[in-house]
């Protein structure tokens, strides 16, 4: 029995829609790696190839390495004794070592602060004079840390140099007390031999006494050596320490004219902000943001990384690729190039930074 045509209609639309199903999943297990980069921004998307969660810049150091990388590592002595110590850095260099590199589409880094333009929407604001460290506030920082640990360096010569008078002085008491007891004839004679002192008690005594005195001017010398030799350490580690903040001024510095530019900033609130505000992100310890699209012509835009928490979901890595006029079967061609020879977290890797192609231009 022939089919029928509505009946051949429906089995060949049935067909074609478990081709584009098989397709649609073809192209979303090549892509979806890549699409974890990828999220919608004002009319078009933010694309940060080199974006991980787990850093804080496209330098692509994580958290756990910068902080081991930063950290204030110094030797104290003690007692002429050295021991090794590490003092993790505070947040503030943390996001100074991490700061916003170029103005490069797809970059992303810390910014200190911005001056807010002009409100646009709940979201959305235009800015100038990008700030990526406060270095007034970091030599301040410095200068008060240098200044705590010169009063503690006082403080500890302080206590040394009372601590061993004391006992220096009540030794040197008994010694005179021993001493005028020798001149005055009372020590024991007998057994008394020039040069030998274990028949005078007395004299005995009196050396012993001179020998303690000595060890204790010794290690007082050794005390004030160490805690010159310790604040010494603490200070040239301090300078280290506030590296990431000068590297950070010097950067400020050479692109102060295109830091100086207005930009629109997308995905911060703007709730109770307004036009000349410093705006020093959400919680008002810097904005961790990317440089989304925009050249030395037209609009520069900026936006929080956060967007990234929502990337693109399967429907939006297809009405992404339409948009950049890239079709499924040249994107799956793009994906397997770049993933070639590479596995796992390399492949992964691999599909995000080819991802670069897609950006806006």
């Amino acid at each position: 029995m022939r089919k029928t045509a509505p009946f051949m209609l429906l089995a060949a639309c049935l067909a074609l829609s478990a081709g584009a199903q098989d397709a649609d999943g073809r192209l979303w297990s090549a892509g979806s790696d890549a699409a974890k980069v990828c999220a919608p921004c004002l009319d078009d998307y933010l694309i940060v190839p080199e974006w991980s969660p787990r850093c804080g810049s496209s330098r692509g150091v994580t958290a756990e390495e910068m902080r081991k990388k930063l950290a204030t590592e110094y030797t104290l002595r003690d007692n002429g004794k050295s021991e090794k110590h590490a003092s993790a850095p505070d947040d503030d260099e943390v996001r100074a070592a991490d700061a916003l590199r170029t103005l490069e589409p797809g970059d992303y880094g810390w910014l200190h602060t911005v001056e807010v333009v002009k409100v646009v929407g709940d979201n959305e604001m235009l800015v100038k004079n990008l700030t990526l460290v406060d270095a007034k506030s970091a030599e301040a920082d410095l200068k008060a840390f240098t200044a705590k640990i010169s009063d503690k360096a006082e403080q500890q010569l302080a206590a040394v140099k009372k601590d061993y008078g004391l006992r220096i002085d009540k030794l040197e008491a008994d010694k005179k007390k021993w001493d005028a007891w020798r001149s005055y004839g009372k020590s024991v004679s007998e057994g008394k031999t020039s040069g030998n002192t274990q028949g005078d008690p007395v004299r005995a005594k009196i050396e012993e006494i001179a020998k303690q005195i000595k060890e204790l001017e010794r290690q007082e010398a050794t005390a004030k050596s160490d805690l010159s030799n310790n604040k010494k350490e603490i200070l040239d580690a301090a300078k280290e320490r506030a590296q990431a903040r000068r590297d950070a001024d010097k950067v400020q510095k050479k692109f102060r004219k295109e830091f100086g530019q207005t930009f629109r900033l997308v995905g911060f609130s703007t709730a109770k902000l307004r036009a000349g505000d410093s705006y020093a992100g959400p919680k008002g310890n810097g904005l961790q943001l990317a440089v989304a699209w925009g050249g030395k012509t037209g609009e520069k835009v900026l936006a929080s990384v956060d967007l990234l928490q929502k990337p693109v979901d399967a429907a939006g890595l297809k009405a992404l690729l339409a948009k950049r006029k890239v079709t499924p079967a040249d994107f799956l061609a793009q994906m397997t190039a770049a993933k070639k020879g590479k596995n796992g977290d390399a492949a992964a890797l691999a599909a995000r930074r080819g991802m670069a192609d897609l950006m806006r231009k």
